[in-house]
């Protein structure tokens, strides 16, 4: 018989654990950057948001206080995380990026405070005032501003660098 753990299924747990796991393996790698793709993750998280966010009727002024709250730790936690981020110059013109220790340990982090916050704040939503979609809500608002400022964080960063080499 499977134990839940935090309320999951054990497979699905493994799963988790096991795509992060990939995640971290791959991360520690140098990649080539591209900064003139770099506008492609946020746009999509922003469309896949737009389209997962459902308004149940107009926003309560508490809401959109939550809301542009996420939106701006999500912004200060990428912009935090891209400036832990190596980006060095590459052969003929190309951008090299690897995230440092410090910044994968800051993303791990961040995944372990998300899940430990979704657990608290879907038990405590009615206290709170709020759906335990409004806050699925905020969390999505989050990863926005993270994936955003990240990206143009190391699009200035890579700019600056490649006018360096020139």
């Amino acid at each position: 018989m499977q134990t839940p753990v935090l309320g999951l299924p054990l497979w699905m747990v493994l799963f988790a654990a096991a795509l992060l796991s990939l995640l971290v393996a791959m991360s520690a790698r140098a990649r080539p950057l591209r900064p003139g793709r770099l506008w492609m993750g946020p746009a999509l998280v922003l469309g896949a948001t737009l389209l997962a966010i459902a308004p149940e009727g107009p926003p309560r002024p508490l809401l959109v206080a939550i809301y542009a709250l996420s939106l701006a730790v999500g912004a200060a936690l990428g912009w935090w995380i891209a400036s832990h981020t190596q980006i060095r110059a590459g052969a003929a013109g190309t951008l090299i990026s690897q995230l440092s220790p410090f910044g994968l340990m800051a993303v791990l982090a961040l995944v372990a405070a998300r899940i430990g916050l979704r657990e608290v704040l879907a038990e405590n939503a009615a206290a709170l005032q709020v759906s335990t979609t409004e806050v699925a809500d905020a969390f999505l608002l989050m990863a926005v501003g993270l994936v955003s400022a990240r990206g143009v964080e190391m699009w200035l960063r890579g700019r600056r660098l490649l006018r360096r080499a020139a």
